[in-house]
């Protein structure tokens, strides 16, 4: 299972293929986006039974948050980094 973590824009500009796509805001995000992005991936995390679950973004900043935020679930993740 692989989650995309860009925004509308930047998939248009460089697509990508993926399972799951969470419009995440480019950094840095404010405490109510984080609060925003854990849950749309605590829902996801729930509903996958395929592990490990891989995450990019564009730069890797919001895959390494979103690596760090389903650790935490004790997900096991893959963070892909930045694809540009």
């Amino acid at each position: 299972m692989i989650i995309d973590l860009r925004t509308e824009a930047e998939r248009s500009r460089n697509p990508r293929t993926s399972d799951i796509v969470i419009n995440t805001p480019l950094p840095p995000l404010n405490q109510s986006q984080i609060a925003d992005l854990k849950v749309a991936l605590t829902e996801v995390a729930r509903d996958i039974p395929d592990r490990p679950i891989k995450v990019f973004c564009a730069k890797g900043s919001r895959s390494r948050l979103a690596t760090s935020i389903l650790r935490d679930m004790g997900v096991e993740v893959v963070d892909l980094g930045g694809v540009r």
